[in-house]
C-alpha cells in the first residue's frame, strides 16, 4: 500500500479493502531508527481486510503514539478508517496531517471528497487543485474542479477544467463520464 483515498473506498461502497498488501516502503521510516513494525500495519491491513475499522483505528493510533512510522502513511490511513467511522473531524485532522508531511500525498483528493460533502466548496478547491498539482495525471480531477467551479459559478474556469478533462480522456484508454460535456454546454450557456 502506498496510499489511499477515500475516493477509491466510497466507488466500491462495502469499503474492501481485500486487495490491500503491505508495501516494505511505508513500514519504516528512514529517519526513525529501525524498528520492525510490519506485524502491526499487517495487523492493520488484516483488520481492514475484514471491515474491523475500529481495531485497525486503535492500532494506528498506537503506532503514531509510537513515533517511529512512517507517519505520512498512517496519518493518510488513519483518516480514511476515521472516516468510515463517521468521524469526520479526525479524519481531516489526520488527513491533514499527513498533507502537511507531504505535500504530495494522495491526503489531498481524500480532503476534497470529505470538504465536498461538507460543503466546504473553498478547501474542496484548495484539495483538488493540491492534488491536480501533485498527480497531473488523473483526469477526473479535472472534472471535480471543474464541478466546484460551476458551483462557485466561475465559468469560464468550469469550461476550462471540463476541457481538460476531455482532453486527457480522449488521451488515456479508460472510460469517459459522458456527463462533463452537460456541464461544460450549460457552463457555456450560463457565459
Amino acid at each position: 500500500v502506498r496510499a489511499i483515498n477515500i475516493k477509491e473506498g466510497m466507488v466500491g461502497s462495502n469499503w474492501g479493502f481485500s486487495d490491500l498488501s503491505l508495501d516494505e516502503k511505508v513500514s519504516h521510516s528512514k529517519d526513525k531508527g529501525t524498528p520492525n513494525y510490519d506485524v502491526p500495519l499487517r495487523t492493520v491491513i488484516n483488520h481492514l481486510s475484514h471491515l474491523r475499522f475500529d481495531e485497525a483505528k486503535i492500532i494506528l493510533d498506537e503506532l503514531l503514539q509510537s513515533q517511529q512510522v512512517n507517519e505520512e502513511f498512517i496519518h493518510s490511513l488513519a483518516g480514511v478508517v476515521s472516516y468510515v467511522l463517521k468521524d469526520q473531524s479526525n479524519a481531516i485532522k489526520h488527513l491533514t496531517k499527513a498533507a502537511k508531511l507531504n505535500p504530495n500525498s494522495s491526503s489531498h483528493s481524500s480532503l476534497f471528497y470529505i470538504n465536498r460533502i461538507s460543503g466546504d466548496t473553498d478547501a474542496a478547491l484548495e484539495n483538488i487543485s493540491a492534488a491536480i498539482k501533485n498527480s497531473d495525471d488523473q483526469p477526473e480531477y479535472y472534472m471535480y474542479r471543474g464541478d466546484v467551479y460551476f458551483e462557485k459559478e466561475q465559468w469560464k474556469k468550469a469550461i476550462s477544467d471540463y476541457d481538460k478533462y476531455i482532453e486527457k480522456f480522449i488521451k488515456s484508454d479508460r472510460k469517459q463520464d459522458g456527463k462533463v460535456y452537460y456541464w461544460r454546454g450549460l457552463a457555456k450557456f450560463k457565459l
